[in-house]
């Protein structure tokens, strides 16, 4: 009996080991749990953390970029036109009080239809903001087309020189990939070398670039990519396309100027 009992009570003891064994390995377990649970909480944050200063939105706010502006002047010079003066048709009527600036009106749509080239280099305007300068640091032209004309008539419509050229930039027709050379506005043939060389346009201020073609003698239909940096970013313009290029003629000036006479409703020599 006294066996019986012994035995009874190493059971009981036996049965409660293995419940604290049991115990203590569910405890290990969800203290196991618990840590991977904190781990992976901690990982999300720092991960979100690092996302949110890699994006960081508070850099731009109150503070927009700044963007340049650059686009072509209306042509306001004599034209080259490829056709003889008997062909050419009579240019749209304007009033006497826009007699000085007859050019800009017949450059808006007349003269583009009659494939002209500007007498002079068109103009540029490079803008820039009142809150940043503008650095034209490249460009290069693009060749959409030349050829030689079987004839160049000289059409005139501005009265005196028309306004003066700013800053000359010079393409090279015969390598449009080269880099443009730089020539003060004063006209001193000191050509400077893009990039090392930058057209600099202060705050708020308009600077007047001067596109000048230098090639063969010939009519050329181009464009021309500028580059520009404004507040420490870079921006691309392209001015001129296949549909509405830029028109040069390189070849022999014409010594007959034509103007339109009224009363013969015909182009007569000047």
């Amino acid at each position: 009996m006294w066996g019986r009992k012994r035995a009874r009570e190493k059971r009981e003891l036996n049965n409660h080991r293995e419940l604290v064994n049991i115990g203590e390995r569910q405890m290990h377990l969800s203290r196991s749990g618990l840590r991977w649970q904190i781990t992976a909480a901690a990982v999300a944050f720092l991960t979100a953390v690092i996302s949110l200063f890699a994006w960081h939105p508070w850099a731009g706010a109150g503070s927009p970029q700044l963007h340049a502006r650059v686009k072509l002047a209306l042509g306001s010079h004599d034209a080259y036109v490829p056709a003889r003066p008997q062909t050419i048709p009579p240019p749209p009527p304007y009033s006497l009080s826009n007699k000085e600036s007859r050019c800009e009106e017949w450059w808006h749509r007349w003269f583009e239809r009659q494939k002209a080239a500007e007498v002079n280099s068109p103009i540029l305007e490079v803008s820039a903001p009142a809150g940043a300068a503008v650095s034209v640091i490249g460009a290069r032209a693009k060749i959409f087309k030349s050829f030689v004309p079987p004839v160049i008539t000289r059409v005139q419509c501005a009265s005196g020189y028309g306004p003066e050229e700013g800053t000359l930039l010079y393409f090279n027709m015969r390598k449009p990939d080269a880099k443009p050379r730089i020539v003060a506005a004063d006209g001193q043939e000191t050509p400077l070398i893009m990039p090392t060389a930058v057209i600099n346009v202060n705050p708020g201020v308009t600077e007047e670039v001067a596109l000048t073609a230098r090639g063969p003698k010939r009519m050329y239909e181009w464009g021309a990519v500028i580059h520009v940096v404004i507040d420490q970013h870079e921006e691309t313009f392209e001015v001129g396309t296949p549909r509405h290029p830029i028109r040069s003629w390189l070849g022999e000036k014409p010594k007959d100027f034509y103007a339109f006479d009224e009363g013969s409703s015909s182009w007569v020599p000047e």
